[in-house]
């Protein structure tokens, strides 16, 4: 209980991705941790690899924990110094860019502090010429700093029919998160490399665009196109939907089936058939070039004793009377597997 009530100590900031820390000390730790996430989220910390860390992972990915409680606060700098000479290594695994303890209580230090300061100063570069391998790093690190400023840049995401600015993001990272997608595929639009990314047009904030007005050719890319979903019993139109992503979404469905299905490629797609709305089909009449020759198959249901339960028409019915899938089924059938949905199961022309 004591060492609750003492608010100096030795504390650190880990990021719980990489598990690197920042070591640092304070005689007011609830104040300084305030301090420390205010100007991180604020973009301004003097820690230049801690607030790119920062930037990177987010805030979620970053713990503020306390290692030491001090009481005597003359001897803070001290204790800092000790776990900063345990865990310093250039920036490796810990963000600390000095290898001494920081003038950090807003005092001049004491004059063994001062010796001790000196004396770690000796043999860590300070004032010397970069090697060949410090300045490579630094040109690394000046590339990911590049990077990092490209996801800070504010997009502007559109509604891919009516070309209106829908909202503005201060960063792609955090559209990205929003619409559930990558930052890449956001990028790649923003820059032209894709017409459209999560059925949206993104455009940097800088572009200064209210609207896009050549919607139609954003209207090509086959993920933003309308689609039919059509029963494969009757061949009625289900539903139809503003582009693959949503259909994909909705149905728990792969997006390239779904466009492999309108462009010919295959037949069907979790049970259903697909066509482009611009293909402008009200039902389909061939059904039979979409049913498959084992959705046709007659079926024989079997509890695990072997007793015969049903003979159902085909593999589609005890599908759709289930809820489950017939590729299960269809296993069972072939001898892939000995069960599905806890009976036994045989085509019937395998009966003897």
């Amino acid at each position: 209980m004591k060492e609750k009530q003492i608010n100096s100590g030795i504390y650190q900031i880990k990021n719980l991705i990489n598990n690197k820390i920042y070591i640092g000390s304070a005689i007011d730790l609830k104040r300084r941790k305030n301090d420390h996430f205010r100007n991180l989220i604020d973009d301004k910390h003097k820690n230049i690899y801690l607030q790119t860390s920062f930037n990177k992972h987010g805030e979620q990915n970053f713990e503020f924990s306390v290692i030491e409680y001090i009481e005597n606060t003359e001897i803070l700098l001290e204790r800092e110094q000790y776990y900063i000479n345990k865990f310093f290594d250039n920036c490796n695994n810990c963000y600390n860019m000095c290898p001494t303890a920081g003038n950090t209580l807003g005092r001049k230090h004491r004059e063994e502090i001062r010796k001790k300061m000196s004396k770690n100063r000796k043999g860590k570069g300070i004032g010397r010429k970069l090697t060949k391998e410090e300045i490579e790093k630094l040109k690394e690190f000046q590339k990911f700093i590049n990077y990092t400023k490209l996801f800070g840049k504010k997009v502007c995401q559109y509604d891919i029919n009516t070309g209106e600015l829908l909202k503005m993001f201060d960063s792609i990272s955090l559209a990205s998160q929003e619409i559930n997608g990558n930052v890449p595929s956001i990028v790649r639009c923003c820059k032209g490399g894709r017409k459209s990314y999560k059925g949206y047009i993104w455009r940097y904030e800088n572009e200064n665009i209210i609207k896009i007005d050549n919607v139609n050719d954003y209207m090509k890319d086959k993920s933003i196109r309308e689609v039919c979903k059509y029963d494969m019993k009757t061949g009625d139109l289900i539903k139809t939907y503003d582009n693959m992503t949503i259909a994909g979404e909705e149905n728990n469905l792969n997006i390239t089936n779904i466009y492999g299905c309108c462009v010919g490629v295959q037949k069907t797609c979790g049970s259903y058939i697909w066509k482009y709305k611009s293909d402008n089909i009200d039902k389909i009449y061939n059904l039979q070039d979409y049913v498959r020759i084992h959705y046709t198959k007659k079926v024989c249901q079997y509890d695990l004793n072997g007793k015969l339960i049903k003979i159902w028409n085909s593999l589609l019915e005890v599908s759709n009377y289930y809820k489950t899938s017939y590729n299960s089924i269809s296993n069972c059938c072939n001898g892939k597997s000995k069960t599905s949905i806890g009976y036994k199961w045989k085509f019937f022309n395998e009966i003897s």
